[in-house]
């Protein structure tokens, strides 16, 4: 978003032409974009170098920055069009592949899930630094489901909004800034790329970076595993991702909550089940093998979702779909619950032998 962000900020600074002026790259990328991005990860990489414990101060200073950002883009909306005239104008006809309504309000409350299901799995390696469980507690309960709520209600206010102004919905941050004024457009990409940048440092690389150590905690390095993060954050060709809201939900976002769903459900059904609450910390950390049976459980719980996730990514517009509209649903309106019930369940029939 940030790297975005700066990129449309120029574009409405310089012009389109100026920008695509360098050669394309493909539908959705051209050299310019492609050069920002890397530029964008290259940042991350120095403040990688430096590590967190240095940064940590910064986050005191990003939090007002997102509030006040936040709110000035509610404001915005509000300038464009009431609340229920945003509302009526955001209700579109779902994607051929979603079928009715009911199909497709479920969708959006799986990709919902699925926007916090990461969240769900590595939130030890943020909530560890809480000085007790009671801040962890009181930090999960307010600071999750309020900012949630109100950035679900300011997003389809936005939406909205710029169906009524400009005839086409904005449904991301980067895209508010071709509507607005060059210089206030550079300087909101400016405060956005810094945000995201700071944010990405202190709390979402955590975890990736943790989950490789933890591969060879001898040999692997905390720098050396962010400098692969950042790389495969380029491989993944966020510029794709961002392409266009419903594959963004469709492919991305219900695409990784089949896994990560699958992944927590055997996490919860071993704490809570298995090991009703009680963790052997010696067990723990030591070196005892691969847990065949919880990836084998992993597998089977997102294995009934994978022809619904093959269907949407080589399904487009109005074509038809590839399989049964049962494993086409399956997918699009439940990957994230469904996987997490399978492979618990799974996950406890492996271990009853």
């Amino acid at each position: 978003q940030g790297a975005l962000g700066i990129y449309t900020s120029l574009e409405t600074l310089l012009g389109p032409s100026s920008l695509e002026g360098w050669g394309h790259l493909g539908q959705h990328l051209n050299v310019s974009k492609l050069l920002i991005f890397i530029l964008y990860l290259a940042v991350h990489g120095v403040l990688i170098h430096l590590g967190p414990s240095k940064l940590k101060k910064c986050i005191y200073l990003v939090l007002p920055v997102v509030i006040l950002g936040i709110l000035g883009i509610a404001i915005w909306a509000a300038y464009l069009a009431s609340f229920q005239e945003a509302l009526e104008a955001a209700q579109e006809r779902p994607p051929m592949g979603l079928g009715g309504k009911t199909v497709a309000f479920m969708a959006a409350v799986n990709s919902s899930i699925g926007t916090w299901s990461t969240l769900l799995l590595n939130v030890c390696d943020l909530s560890r630094f809480s000085p007790t469980q009671k801040d962890q507690v009181l930090g999960q309960s307010f600071g999750i489901p309020i900012p949630f709520v109100l950035t679900l209600f300011i997003g389809m206010w936005l939406a909205g909004a710029t169906t009524v102004a400009y005839g086409k919905a904005v449904w991301q941050i980067p895209q508010c800034f071709a509507y607005w004024h060059p210089v206030i457009s550079v300087l909101a990409a400016i405060l956005l790329a810094l945000s995201s940048l700071l944010v990405n440092i202190l709390a979402n690389i955590i975890s990736p970076i943790n989950d490789l150590m933890n591969l060879a905690p001898k040999r692997f390095t905390y720098r050396g595993c962010g400098y692969v993060v950042l790389l495969l954050s380029l491989l993944v060709c966020p510029w794709w991702t961002f392409a266009g809201k419903a594959s963004f939900v469709l492919n991305f976002l219900t695409g990784y909550a089949m896994i990560t769903g699958a992944i927590a459900g055997v996490f919860l059904a071993d704490y809570w089940i298995l090991k009703k609450r009680c963790l052997d910390l010696q067990e723990l950390y030591s070196s005892t093998g691969v847990n065949w049976k919880a990836l084998l459980s992993v597998f089977l719980g997102a294995a009934p979702c994978m022809p619904g996730f093959i269907n949407a990514l080589l399904v487009h517009g109005e074509q038809e779909n590839l399989v049964s509209p049962f494993w086409a649903h399956l997918y699009s309106g439940g990957s994230c619950l469904f996987s997490l019930g399978a492979s618990g369940i799974a996950y406890l029939v492996l271990s009853s032998f």
